[in-house]
């Protein structure tokens, strides 16, 4: 949920991937590792007890897979209201991943087969790379928003060496780059204001707050 007291989050931490359920201080480690600088598809489903986490580098064919079960999976998934990348949302960004995304998906597959696959929400980050919403390919009334002004057009898994403008070649540059310390407007409320008196020369002023 928005305070990040019921769900799942997955965390990269050194390199390894772990699972932590929110609300809780208890994370499990999944067992697969990360390449730096290197892309990886990563695959998270969710069952009725199990959840299955599997990666594969881009551009090889060997996946590497870890499942655990959990209590209560299925009722939290039920009352799962909002998704978010790159960091956990507690009324603002927390956890914050230091790394590149690109082309997220969410999909529903039957229970019992493996190719009656529904995509149900599919965002690509190669076009508008000057805005801060990513409209849903499949519903474009759904939209992720940015926080923070990640940084956008920045080079993807399908990336040449080619083209080095990515206003030439989106698909290249379809990723978004997040950092931690990303910052643009915080939405502040003002606590205080201060009225410049009429002829007041140019120069550079303080202010003592007692």
């Amino acid at each position: 949920d928005e305070t990040a007291t019921t769900g799942f989050a997955l965390i990269l931490n050194a390199g390894t991937l772990e699972l932590k359920r929110l609300g809780e201080h208890t994370r499990l480690e999944l067992g697969l590792c990360l390449e730096i600088n290197r892309w990886t598809q990563l695959e998270i489903g969710f069952g009725v007890q199990d959840i299955v986490v599997r990666s594969r580098l881009v551009g090889r064919r060997e996946t590497a897979e870890s499942s655990t079960c959990l209590e209560g999976l299925h009722a939290l998934l039920k009352n799962t209201s909002h998704l978010t990348l790159a960091a956990i949302w507690s009324g603002h960004p927390v956890d914050c991943l230091n790394g590149a995304i690109e082309a997220p998906c969410l999909t529903r597959t039957q229970v019992g087969t493996s190719t009656d696959i529904e995509v149900l929400a599919r965002w690509s980050f190669a076009n508008d790379a000057f805005k801060q919403t990513i409209e849903d390919d499949i519903d474009p009334s759904r939209h992720l928003t940015l926080v923070n002004m990640p940084m956008r057009g920045v080079r993807s898994s399908g990336w040449t060496g080619r083209n080095m403008d990515w206003k030439n070649a989106p698909d290249e540059y379809a990723a978004i780059a997040f950092h931690a310390d990303d910052l643009s407007d915080c939405q502040w409320s003002t606590t205080i204001a201060v009225r410049v008196p009429a002829g007041m020369p140019s120069g550079v002023y303080g202010l003592i707050v007692d």
